[in-house]
């Protein structure tokens, strides 16, 4: 049978009470999040009304919709002022698919959730599966998706591309006391970290003792000292609207170069390098 479907779409459609889009045994009708990417469906939906808890707050007519979804005089008409939000423009509305604006990076990731325990791919609170995009348990919290870039859109409905890198960092050599400088070139990238190798693994650098502008395109060492000859540097390129996918530079070698010859009254002696 039919049933009017209310619930936080606040669609006046008639929904089939039999169509289970994320098979979790809940009813789209019924369910809080229809496709489970963590998002919910009063969000998804794209009408932009204050919800807490995946429901509209306010007041509900006798229609069975939220005024906040009608136009002003047009409480308890059974219709509502806006679409649902289809971000690509193609295939399924965004509360029922994984991928709303079709960028190859799931709704899951773009809405910000962070890896969390000791199974890969695990998402705070959930079994997240990385391949299919879906929550398979809890969501912790079910906190706003993110706007990575700042644009007043959230990433999972503004499409974003993976950051490349175009030139390569290259090696240095300077001397001790002078300064040296790192930089890459990247396209689709708006953030940056650079990291030295410790010997066992990669660590992030801040902006602390010899480094300088260590999350930009160029990084700067200043006096360096014979220590730092043959240390290894790298950067990690990433673009804020697409959270799916980073680069990471070839690694580079910092030289220090020490005079080799020393002449102290006509006699020249030749010393090891450091």
């Amino acid at each position: 049978f039919n049933t009017a479907g209310e619930d936080l779409l606040v669609n006046a459609i008639v929904w089939a009470a039999g169509i289970d889009t994320d098979g979790d045994g809940v009813t789209d009708d019924l369910d809080l999040d229809s496709d489970n990417d963590g998002i919910y469906d009063a969000i998804e939906a794209g009408h932009d009304q204050t919800q807490a808890s995946g429901r509209l707050t306010g007041n509900v007519g006798l229609d069975g919709v939220p005024d906040s979804a009608q136009a002003s005089g047009q409480e308890d008409s059974g219709t509502v002022n806006y679409t649902l939000q289809n971000s690509d423009g193609s295939g399924d509305n965004d509360y029922i698919t994984l991928d709303s604006d079709g960028d190859g990076c799931n709704d899951v990731r773009e809405a910000g959730y962070t890896e969390s325990g000791t199974m890969p791919n695990e998402l705070a609170g959930t079994g997240y599966d990385a391949t299919t995009g879906v929550v398979t348990g809890n969501t912790d919290g079910y906190t706003l998706p993110l706007d990575g870039d700042g644009s007043l859109e959230y990433d999972y409905r503004e499409a974003g591309t993976a950051p490349s890198i175009s030139t390569q960092p290259t090696n240095a050599q300077t001397c001790p006391g002078c300064s040296a400088t790192f930089t890459v070139t990247a396209i689709n990238a708006d953030t940056y970290q650079w990291q030295i190798f410790n010997g066992s693994i990669w660590v992030d650098l801040t902006d602390t003792g010899i480094y300088s502008n260590t999350t930009t395109a160029t990084l700067t060492l200043t006096s360096p000292t014979a220590s730092n000859n043959g240390d290894q540097y790298r950067v990690v390129v990433s673009n804020s609207s697409f959270i799916c996918a980073t680069e990471t530079s070839n690694t580079i070698i910092l030289t220090i170069n020490v005079s080799s010859v020393i002449t102290n009254r006509r006699i020249t002696y030749r010393v090891k390098k450091n």
